[in-house]
């Protein structure tokens, strides 16, 4: 075998070995990923966009120290942006990554987070919100735990 084609075969082995060890800590996995439903409805106190919908979908690399993502969303005028915060499900907290919306639907977005604190969110997924604002919603046209 090739020293390139072997390298390669062994970052995909270990990657899905990251796919298959869900039990497995996350200091021990090149890469985790979390998906993310959100809805108007889960926005605190009831003020989402009506009818709106999204998906979050995730790979924290923490090789890489990034998280890349894919957000589709549907039913938000005029999106401006995306974050992840600390907060229970029914409750706003503080910003913990602010993330960039794609340039474009369908783009893949990365952005760099320090090991440390994407340890800290796969740790404890339900003490975690992903939420889209919009013009005229600054507190969220969308929203979704982490955890769920």
């Amino acid at each position: 075998m090739k020293p390139g084609v072997s390298r390669a075969l062994a970052a995909v082995m270990g990657l899905g070995f990251g796919l298959l060890g869900a039990g497995t800590p996350a200091s021990a996995q090149e890469s985790q990923f979390v998906g993310v439903a959100m809805f108007a409805e889960s926005v605190t106190g009831g003020n989402g966009e009506d009818g709106a919908l999204g998906d979050f979908d995730s790979e924290f690399d923490l090789s890489g120290g990034r998280i890349c993502y894919y957000l589709d969303i549907d039913g938000i005028r005029n999106p401006n942006g995306l974050a992840i915060h600390e907060g229970d499900e029914g409750r706003n907290g503080p910003l913990v990554v602010q993330l960039q919306l794609p340039v474009e639907p369908g783009d893949e977005t990365c952005v760099n987070v320090e090991r440390a604190v994407m340890d800290r969110l796969l740790a404890n997924r339900d003490d975690f919100y992903i939420i889209v604002t919009a013009i005229g919603k600054p507190d969220g046209a969308i929203r979704g735990q982490l955890g769920h």
